[in-house]
């Protein structure tokens, strides 16, 4: 049997997929960026080596403190702003 499928669903469903991507893409970047700084000033200070590696290989994953659809629409507006503030030549050549 063939399900119809309701244009407006799934677009709905092609947004909430959309959006639950960039979520997860923000958490980890963010994760991923505190971890970084976190091993830099650990190894600023001198921290030994093998402390240095734990933190490499076990990053702790970030919390975001807003919820998913907040965080997201956020980052959209974000990046419009960004595109209307480029020169209009680099934003048709995808620069």
């Amino acid at each position: 049997m063939r399900k119809i499928v309701n244009k407006a669903d799934q677009k709905a469903d092609d947004v909430h997929l959309r959006d639950a991507i960039i979520h997860r893409l923000y958490v980890r970047l963010k994760a991923e960026r505190q971890t970084r700084d976190a091993i830099a000033e650990a190894a600023k200070r001198g921290v030994d080596p093998v402390v240095i590696e734990a933190m490499a290989t076990d990053p702790v994953p970030v919390d975001d403190e807003l919820e998913q659809s907040e965080t997201v629409n956020i980052l959209l507006r974000r990046f419009r702003n960004l595109g209307a503030a480029l020169p209009a030549q680099a934003v048709n050549n995808g620069n």
